[in-house]
């Protein structure tokens, strides 16, 4: 129905001036209910490190943008390469293999981003109120 409306709309144009279409466009247009968990609310940081014009650039902007993400988001990536380290190396030293940039391989990357394969496995799961009194969290 609302389609049919929007291509009776766009019919009677009598401009195809880009603002003139977007703005019939916007009447028919809704933001769909995005889950708080939702890549599109990271969109712009998205956008602002994977815009960089090599991988090293690319790399620079996500770290800056890692040190800006909250403890708990940076536990958890810890958590996982630590208890990497721990239970699946045994050496309990997380280190970077390769070592160089381009040794590496888009079949590594999806590896080491990769949920552990095993049955018994959970990621860490933080608790969503903060249990942490105030003087702890400024000790963070």
């Amino acid at each position: 129905m609302r389609l049919s409306l929007l291509e009776a709309a766009l019919s009677k144009l009598d401009s195809g001036a880009p603002a003139v279409v977007s703005a019939i466009l916007d009447e028919f247009s809704h933001q769909p209910h995005l889950k708080k968990s939702s890549a599109y609310h990271k969109l712009a940081v998205i956008n602002r490190c994977f815009s960089r014009r090599t991988i090293e650039e690319i790399f620079s902007a996500l770290i800056r943008e890692g040190r800006l993400q909250g403890v708990g988001q940076c536990l958890i990536r810890e958590y996982r390469m630590g208890c990497r380290a721990i239970l699946l190396d045994k050496d309990k030293n997380p280190k970077w293999e390769p070592s160089r940039l381009e040794q590496i391989n888009e079949n590594m990357v999806e590896q080491y981003f990769s949920k552990v394969d095993d049955e018994e496995w959970e990621d860490l799961k933080l608790p969503a109120k903060s249990v942490f009194s105030a003087s702890s969290l400024s000790k963070l």
